[in-house]
């Protein structure tokens, strides 16, 4: 079930709630994640698992534009998808936005799209993520009432992850709410200096580590060249082949750097075009809304001028 006024799950609502019962705010000290999902069992009913799946998923920057969740300690990891630390190892408090979010479920607050935002993909849903601002013009347009539905779901777009990348796919069919495939790209800048070309990878798909792309390029690198195409099969080789000669992953803490040092002479736009033909330098993610995007984002329609401040308060909590 979805809040007809936020647009977030029974579960991560639960948490919010949990939170605010606890008194964890955002001014406040943190409090053990342990206990909160003790809280959430007891008074909600949710297991423990999915209570600190949720606590997780909602305080990852790379998995959520709207962190409702305020995590302190090993929350895992976008680049190496290490797994968070035990609940007892991390404390949380409610964030900024989860304030806000709470207000608009207790009318406090007009309608927040913060689940459209959101979607629900890093819990096992099938909902992609839209760019907070885009939803917040779309909600704005749409509170005119002479907006048409065509126009909403321009006005939403393509979906936006978290982590960036480029975004292709069937947009049509997903606007209109049937299932569909994204295409998800990594972002490729070729470099140039007194050492050489190389290729550098600064953000990747949604759900996938760096050290996964890194590793994937290499071993691509490694299977055609021990294959011994160019043998038998030269133009097969020549059409596999990737001319790098060294694949490094720099990532460290937020940042996202994996080199790919090309050979001297090598074509680098072809080579980026080659990379960007291998999983999971791009990946492939089945998707679906639960209606329609054009009736989503009438769905948060509320008072207007009420609604623009509140919409205005999300935006800066994001930021």
């Amino acid at each position: 079930m979805f809040s007809e006024r936020t647009g977030l799950d029974a579960v991560v609502l639960g948490t919010l709630h949990s939170l605010d019962e606890l008194g964890v705010w955002p001014d406040s000290m943190y409090k053990k994640s342990a206990s909160v999902v003790d809280h959430l069992y007891t008074t909600r009913g949710i297991p423990p698992k999915f209570g600190y799946d949720a606590i997780c998923v909602t305080a990852a920057a790379w998995l959520t534009h709207v962190r409702l969740i305020d995590l302190h300690g090993n929350g895992g990891s976008a680049d190496t998808q290490d797994e968070p630390a035990a609940a007892r190892y991390t404390e949380v408090r409610l964030a900024r936005s989860g304030v806000l979010a709470l207000a608009s479920e207790r009318g406090a607050l007009p309608r927040l799209p913060i689940g459209l935002i959101n979607g629900d993909l890093a819990t096992g849903g099938s909902a992609p993520p839209f760019d907070p601002g885009r939803v917040f013009e779309a909600v704005r347009s749409a509170a005119g009432r002479t907006a048409t539905d065509d126009a909403l779901a321009a006005a939403v777009g393509m979906p936006a992850f978290p982590t960036g990348c480029a975004v292709t796919g069937d947009f049509a069919a997903l606007a209109e709410g049937s299932l569909t495939k994204l295409r998800v790209s990594t972002d490729i800048e070729i470099e140039t200096d007194a050492r050489g070309t190389r290729l550098l990878i600064s953000r990747v798909p949604y759900g996938v580590g760096a050290g996964d792309v890194g590793e994937a390029i290499a071993r691509r690198v490694d299977a055609v060249r021990s294959a011994r195409l160019s043998e038998a099969y030269p133009d097969l080789e020549n059409a596999l082949d990737l001319p790098l000669r060294d694949v490094r992953n720099e990532s460290a803490g937020d940042t996202t750097r994996v080199v790919c040092d090309l050979l001297a002479g090598a074509d680098a736009e072809l080579c980026r075009d080659r990379l960007l033909e291998i999983w999971p330098v791009t990946i492939e993610i089945p998707v679906r809304l639960r209606a329609p995007l054009a009736v989503l984002v009438r769905g948060f329609v509320d008072d207007a001028a009420v609604q623009n401040e509140a919409l205005a308060a999300l935006l800066r909590a994001i930021d």
